[in-house]
C-alpha cells in the first residue's frame, strides 16, 4: 500500500503499512483503550516524524488515522450514511497561541495526556468523566512547567476541579468551551462519555459524531483471525447521530 507523506502545519511525517505482526499486536489491546490503541498504531505506522508522537494533538492523531485510511480506501469514502470522511475536515490548522484567561491558560490536548485520561478516569463513576479529564489535562497556570508525570498532573487537577464551588466550575467550563473554539484545528473534537469523537462540518440540521477507533486500521479478516474474545468489538467507526 502506497501512503503519501502526512503533512500539516506542525508535522512532516512518513508512513508505512502495518505488518501482520503489528496488526496482531493491536488485536491484543482492549477496544475501550482507544487512545492507547491509536498511540501503538501510530508508533508502527509512522516511520519518520519531525515532531515526537507524544506531542501530537488528539486532532492531529485523528488526521493521521484518516490519512492512513484514505490510502487504504484509495480516496475519500463514506464513514456514515450521510457523510464522507472529507465532511469532517476543518480548514483551520494548529493554533500556536493558547487560550488565556485570568492567570490560567488552556492548551490543546496531546497524545501523552489523552492516554493518561483514559487510565485515570476508569475509577470515576460519573457522567462526562472524559470532559473533566480533558479540563484537568489542558487547564494550567500560565507558563507553568509541570515537573511530575502526566498521570499525577491529571489526577491532581481532577481533584482540584471536583472541589470547586458549582458557580466557579461553570465559569471554568464556559472558558473551556470557548477554548475549544479557539484551539480547534484539522477536525472538531467533542468529549463524549466514552472518549473523543469528531463532528461533521456538513452544516445540515443533523449532528453526526464519529469516534475514530484504532481497530479500524486492522482488516476485518485479520481482526476475526487474531482478536481475543474479550477484545471483540465492531471493527468500524462508532457513530452517534442526533
Amino acid at each position: 500500500m502506497f501512503i503519501q507523506p502526512f503533512i500539516t502545519k506542525r508535522i512532516n511525517a512518513e508512513m508505512q503499512e502495518l505488518t501482520i505482526q503489528d496488526a496482531i499486536a493491536l488485536c491484543e489491546i482492549p477496544p475501550h483503550l482507544n487512545e492507547l490503541g491509536i498511540s501503538r498504531a501510530l508508533e508502527k505506522i509512522i516511520t519518520k516524524t519531525n515532531l515526537p508522537l507524544k506531542e501530537w494533538t488528539v486532532q492531529e492523531r485523528v488526521l493521521a488515522v484518516a490519512h492512513y485510511l484514505t490510502a487504504q480506501e484509495q480516496g475519500d469514502f463514506y464513514i456514515t450514511d450521510q457523510s464522507k470522511l472529507s465532511d469532517f475536515y476543518l480548514d483551520q490548522d494548529y493554533q500556536e497561541t493558547p487560550y488565556y484567561f485570568d492567570d490560567l491558560e488552556i492548551v490543546p490536548l496531546t497524545a501523552e495526556y489523552a492516554e493518561n485520561i483514559e487510565r485515570v478516569i476508569v475509577s470515576m463513576d460519573i457522567q462526562n468523566a472524559w470532559l473533566i479529564g480533558a479540563m484537568a489535562a489542558t487547564i494550567r497556570q500560565k507558563g507553568d512547567k509541570w515537573q511530575g508525570s502526566a498521570d499525577e498532573f491529571i489526577h491532581e487537577n481532577i481533584q482540584r476541579i471536583l472541589r470547586l464551588p458549582e458557580s466557579e466550575f461553570l465559569e471554568l467550563f464556559n472558558h473551556f468551551q470557548a477554548a475549544q473554539e479557539h484551539l480547534k484545528h484539522g477536525v472538531e473534537i467533542i468529549y463524549s462519555n466514552d472518549g473523543i469523537a469528531i463532528l461533521s462540518q456538513k452544516g445540515d440540521t443533523s449532528v453526526e459524531l464519529v469516534k475514530f477507533r484504532f481497530d479500524t486500521l486492522i482488516n476485518e479478516t485479520t481482526a476475526t483471525l487474531f482478536r481475543k474474545p474479550e477484545n471483540t468489538g465492531a471493527n468500524n467507526h462508532d457513530t452517534d447521530e442526533t
